[in-house]
């Protein structure tokens, strides 16, 4: 529909994540928060505290400061910043 977004939002599972929440997305960003929106049915199922997935739309910010990554599968992928 055109409007601007920042990433997806989903659940976390114990190999991964699941299919992004339909009607949800990142509004908002700066380094450190987030701003959601989501619907009603989403918000009742989380609590301060609990961790939910963001599928950013890019990663700069996040291989910037950490300059490791390791994928799902456990592969380790390194940056031309990573310490050596």
């Amino acid at each position: 529909d055109g409007t601007p977004f920042y990433g997806k939002i989903v659940s976390l599972t114990g190999n991964g994540w699941s299919n992004p929440w339909p009607d949800s997305y990142v509004k908002a960003l700066s380094q450190e928060h987030g701003i959601i929106r989501t619907t009603a049915e989403y918000i009742s199922q989380i609590s301060i505290g609990d961790f939910i997935g963001i599928l950013p739309i890019h990663s700069c910010l996040t291989t910037h400061l950490m300059r490791d990554m390791i994928t799902t599968a456990g592969q380790a992928i390194t940056t031309m910043q990573s310490p050596k």
